[in-house]
């Protein structure tokens, strides 16, 4: 099969409450989303990458109608894997020659999920059911995204839509850091769970010091506490301070990285990004080698539905103990995607329709499509 026609879509909500974290802030929720058809004329939809900066959507957008679809010209293939092998080889040298790896990587993961899409459709079977035909249709979650400002009247808001694991964002001042970790875990129910998510926002100077301080809270983990791309010693020195055991892996990008990580014992939780890396086609490689290192694999997800639906189907075909990230900031991009998924917060049902279930673009959010392109291919 080949693509014939792709239309991407970059859209932008507006929202009250800015999203922060360690590194910047966000005053609207993008999303680029693309819809490719092949020529058996099936619609496939993938998402990508784009949330800091917002601004980047467009030169993806760009990348995508001027120069992406040249390559896809001749690129024919009988299944998603070879589809990804191809691709990645042909964009070889512009990957080498640009120096803008981490953009093509974050465009070729999402056409990845989008040609993954298209196989489950033609094969009449949901993605994770293809991977795994034991997969679970439920994965387990927990809330994300919860702000430093009026943290526990979220976390308590979360409690009341059915999650009991909360992953709170630090990194700021580490005096109102640790303010927020003693009031939220002063008031946990016994069968609730805390995380904290430091963004890479220590540095190796200083986030042995701030392990040591809150050694004494009981966290589930401690996710990105210093750069992704720190030496591996420090991460080694790191996870050997804290009691709390720690999480990573967004920001890593190629399986030797991830193998690195994987050997220190005390890095428990991986969390690949389906979006900003490898697709499902490398990260369902990934996840085997993370079952064989013993841990445990936890998609990072913070977008739109279509990455979290992906996320989902990827999780429940590969590990049974991981939890399915999902953002609690209000976002229609991504809860106009996800009705019936999310019904239950402290779960999420994947709907078991063909490919990742989704037949269209809802109405609800075309609204805040800001602009939208079409390529016609072959």
């Amino acid at each position: 099969m080949k693509i014939t026609n792709i239309k991407s879509y970059i859209f932008e909500y507006p929202i009250k409450n800015i999203v922060v974290t360690s590194f910047g802030k966000m005053k609207s929720r993008p999303a680029l989303i693309i819809e490719i058809k092949n020529s058996d004329n099936i619609t496939g939809f993938g998402e990508i990458w784009c949330n800091f900066p917002s601004q980047s959507a467009y030169y993806k957008q760009n990348l995508i109608h001027g120069l992406f679809t040249n390559y896809l010209k001749d690129i024919e293939f009988n299944s998603p894997k070879e589809f990804y092998n191809k691709i990645n080889a042909k964009l070889s040298i512009m990957l080498s020659q640009t120096g803008d790896q981490g953009i093509f990587q974050n465009i070729i993961a999402g056409f990845d999920i989008a040609v993954w899409d298209i196989f489950g459709k033609k094969n009449l079977k949901p993605i994770n059911k293809i991977l795994n035909k034991n997969a679970n249709i439920f994965v387990k979650t927990y809330a994300s995204g919860i702000n430093p400002k009026n943290c526990l009247k979220t976390v308590l808001d979360c409690r009341k839509k059915g999650f009991d694991k909360f992953k709170l964002k630090i990194g700021f001042d580490f005096k109102s850091d640790e303010k927020n970790i003693q009031l939220i875990s002063a008031n946990l129910k016994k069968n609730e769970e805390l995380m904290v998510d430091v963004n890479q926002g220590w540095e190796t100077t200083n986030s042995e010091k701030y392990l040591k301080k809150i050694n004494k809270y009981s966290l589930k983990w401690i996710e990105e506490p210093i750069l992704a791309s720190s030496k591996i010693k420090f991460w080694k020195k790191n996870s050997n301070i804290s009691k709390n055991v720690i999480a990573c892996g967004e920001n890593i990008r190629n399986l030797d990285d991830f193998i690195k990580i994987l050997k220190i014992k005390k890095i428990k939780y991986i969390q690949p990004d389906i979006c900003k890396w490898g697709g499902f086609s490398e990260i369902v490689e990934l996840a085997i080698k993370i079952k064989f290192y013993k841990k445990i694999y936890c998609p990072h997800f913070l977008g739109s539905g279509i990455g979290l639906i992906a996320s989902a189907h990827l999780l429940s075909s590969s590990d049974k103990n991981g939890f399915l990230e999902v953002d609690i900031n209000p976002n229609p991009l991504r809860s106009e995607f996800c009705k019936k998924e999310l019904a239950d917060g402290n779960v999420f049902k994947i709907s078991q329709m063909p490919g990742l279930g989704i037949l269209r673009i809802p109405n609800a959010i075309k609204k805040y499509i800001k602009t939208s392109e079409r390529t016609k291919i072959n």
